[in-house]
């Protein structure tokens, strides 16, 4: 079974239910309509206001639900899972939507003390190999005000995990897990804002495993601070690592010497939460710490410290630092997200209607990733995995300019090389394989101009 996604949006959303046949026909039309046209307006893809009324109309139905959407795209996502019988990583990460500029938009609340949008709180599927397979959920939300002065920092500290915003990332975590079977193993991987205690709990009671990079330099139950104790380890390895490119800090993917150390500790609930006694008095972990030896002159060394209630040995420790490094494909979600889909440039009247588009265009990302990636890992693959005959076929002969088309499918290594091409970039094999932005315009280019040349291959028989 292949963890490939077919660009079929009947067969994408089998199961989607909206109590309304008609209702669910449309909102697979619309899908299958964005997934055409990323980044353009409801108008401008629809090509008439009477058209773009017809999605407005669907997304504003009483039995629209976006939550609808997502359960289908869920459960579709766990039987793909199911399939591949293999362990799998769910990363969880929140990002900032910005529509400040839009000061007419309903539910428009604070995303930051000067800015107004949505937080996106996500959570996606991801194997082992690093193809992303879902998004497994998506929460969005926001603030009526800038800041909350009416509290002190003390008092927000104390309050219940489920008045904190925190609180999204367990819920994700459990809504992730409503349909997942007991055998599968799954890895719960986050950065430093995943860090809190209630969290790390939740996972670890329900028999799941989690990969988190550390914040706090907790307390274990021998009164020793967990970095400081790791720190003082002998080294378990010294090799090289890949360290992913930082978008943030505009840093390139680069090779790093790195130093490994671990540490088994019984990291104890703080104090703060003792009364709290649903949660367990200590949560054993396995402590890792990836610290960069001989950086480049000019850079910043890496130094990461890990938790995880898996076991840790010399075997398998790079295992997990591989795991921990594929959170990056999350920033990456975003990244198409917001440059490839334009989703802070949804001119919808409200924040609910925005957020139901918002979650539309995510599994549309999840599509343009899967393919983008699955080119690099299994290049072999038949590109039939994804596109019908007449598309594979067509996308053959708008990218190499002739009216042939090939008596075989073709891999998938090639179909990505011809939608680069469509999509404006001929590079030579030493410039690497195509990235995302190039895809995501490739993919653009060969729809328009398949729906354009319908007609023709059918004139000439060939589609």
């Amino acid at each position: 079974m292949f963890d490939s996604i077919k660009f079929n949006y009947d067969d994408l959303f089998w199961g989607l239910n909206f109590n309304s046949k008609h209702l669910t026909k449309k909102c697979v039309n619309a899908m299958e309509l964005m997934s055409r046209n990323y980044g353009k307006s409801i108008f401008n893809m629809s090509g008439s206001r009477s058209d773009a009324k017809l999605i407005y109309s669907m997304l504003q139905h009483e039995k629209f639900d976006k939550e609808e959407i997502l359960r289908a795209h869920r459960l579709r996502t766990v039987l793909r899972i199911i399939d591949l019988d293999e362990p799998v990583l769910l990363i969880e990460d929140t990002v900032n939507i910005d529509y400040s500029s839009q000061k007419q938009k309903l539910g428009n609340g604070y995303i930051s003390s000067n800015s107004k949008g949505i937080l996106l709180h996500n959570c996606i599927a991801v194997n082992l190999k690093g193809i992303v397979l879902g998004v497994m959920d998506q929460i969005y939300y926001n603030r009526e005000e800038a800041s909350d002065t009416s509290l002190t920092k003390e008092q927000k500290k104390r309050r219940p995990i489920e008045e904190k915003e925190s609180y999204r990332w367990i819920q994700s975590f459990q809504t992730s897990h409503a349909d997942m079977p007991d055998y599968i193993k799954t890895i719960t991987v986050c950065d430093r804002e995943g860090d809190f205690y209630e969290f790390i709990n939740e996972i670890d009671s329900n028999n799941r495993s989690f990969l988190i990079r550390i914040a706090q330099n907790r307390v274990t139950v021998d009164n020793e601070k967990i970095m400081n104790a790791v720190s003082k380890e002998e080294v378990l390895k010294t090799v090289k690592i890949t360290v992913p490119r930082n978008s943030h800090k505009n840093l390139p993917e680069r090779k790093a010497n790195v130093e490994i150390r671990v540490k088994q500790c019984d990291i104890k609930r703080p104090a703060h939460l003792n009364k709290n006694q649903e949660l367990a008095s200590s949560v054993s972990a396995y402590i890792i710490h990836v610290k960069e030896v001989d950086p480049p002159a000019g850079i910043e060394p890496i130094e990461w410290f890990l938790m995880t209630n898996d076991e840790i040995n010399e075997t398998n420790v790079l295992d997990y630092i591989k795991y921990y490094k594929q959170r990056w494909l999350i920033e990456r979600f975003h990244y198409v997200l917001k440059s490839g889909c334009n989703v802070e440039k949804i001119q919808a009247r409200s924040i609910e209607v925005t957020a139901s588009i918002i979650t539309m265009y995510s599994i549309i990302a999840v599509l343009i990733m899967n393919m983008t990636y699955q080119a690099r890992v299994n290049p072999d693959l038949p590109c039939s995995e994804y596109f019908e005959d007449d598309e594979w076929k067509a996308l053959y002969c708008f990218a190499n300019k002739t009216n042939k088309p090939p008596d075989k499918v073709y891999n998938i290594l090639e179909a990505v090389k011809y939608l680069s091409w469509l999509g404006g970039t001929k590079t030579a094999p030493s410039d690497g394989p195509p990235g995302l932005k190039t895809i995501w315009k490739g993919l653009e280019n060969f729809y328009m101009i398949f729906e354009y040349s319908k007609v023709f291959f059918s004139k000439l028989g060939q589609v």
